[in-house]
């Protein structure tokens, strides 16, 4: 790894949560960097899997299906008016989601990646938003970083940013059960382990299932341990995952009422809404049938 990068990685583990905008200036590994320089870094780092990225589109066309789309009768077939609106707005030129006057900026991208992944539209150009250290990247950091060379430059702060993580992973450890068996110990592990692919909507679902079962929420599980749990997953992305399961009757997601008991970090991990506390909690349609029937 370049000292670089490596100085982009202790810099972000002095981030809550090693999470961080990527036009932080805190960020940079030194005051000369540029933010255009800080998303190589990021993407190169992303390439590896030591760290995530969530992005912005910020340029995007309409596909040859899009645009066949719009020649047909639109009353029987499943499309909503912002997401036709998305659609008339790139029908004739590549276009930006700010210039989609009729939906609301809110929606925009929510819409955009709906449309992308049903294969009416593409993204041309897309930005940065935020970096985050992987589950892989922790790996690495703990177990296997070891650096080498007379020419390496740290500050003092780099040096606490790593040695407070260094702690953090060992206290984490030490407050793990010592007589949990090899199986209940990887009982929380996404089912997918296969790296070269994304998590799919069912194994999304079955983690939400293990933490349930795990951390004995009742079907109730706050968002936060989620996001934890799938650290490798964007905000974005798993929040998609998350609408795409409700709307097929796999999942509920309920509202915070009562903050009190949680910490504004696992209050800020729920998703906002425009009227109410956020979506927080998340609840197994098949599992809550099943105690239907059950009683």
């Amino acid at each position: 790894m370049e000292t670089i990068q490596v100085k982009f990685i202790l810099k972000l583990l002095g981030f809550s949560n090693y999470r961080a905008s990527i036009s932080d200036s805190k960020l940079k590994p030194n005051s000369k960097t540029s933010v255009s320089k800080c998303k190589d870094i990021c993407r190169k780092l992303c390439d590896r899997s030591w760290v995530a990225r969530s992005e912005d589109i910020t340029k995007f066309k309409i596909l040859p299906p899009g645009k066949s789309l719009l020649k047909v009768d639109l009353s029987n077939l499943p499309i909503t008016q912002i997401e036709l609106e998305v659609l008339k707005a790139s029908a004739k030129k590549t276009t930006t989601p700010g210039q989609i006057k009729k939906v609301p900026a809110d929606r925009r991208q929510e819409t955009i990646r709906d449309l992308i992944d049903r294969g009416l539209l593409a993204a041309v150009e897309t930005k940065i938003k935020e970096v985050w250290l992987t589950e892989r990247g922790k790996v690495y950091l703990r177990d296997e970083f070891n650096p080498t060379g007379n020419t390496l430059s740290f500050s003092g702060k780099m040096l606490d940013n790593y040695i407070q993580f260094l702690r953090q992973s060992l206290a984490g450890e030490a407050r793990m059960p010592q007589t949990r068996s090899t199986t209940q110990t990887t009982a929380v592990q996404p089912p997918n382990t296969d790296t070269s692919r994304p998590l799919s909507d069912e194994d999304i679902l079955e983690t939400i299932r293990n933490l349930d079962r795990e951390l004995g929420t009742d079907n109730y599980l706050p968002i936060f341990h989620l996001r934890e749990k799938l650290a490798m997953v964007s905000r974005d992305e798993l929040d998609k995952a998350l609408y795409r399961l409700q709307r097929n009757d796999r999942l509920e997601m309920s509202s915070l009422t009562d903050s009190s008991p949680y910490t504004q970090a696992q209050i800020g991990a729920g998703i906002p809404q425009n009227m109410g506390g956020p979506l927080f909690f998340l609840i197994d349609s098949d599992s809550k049938g099943a105690e239907f029937f059950a009683i």
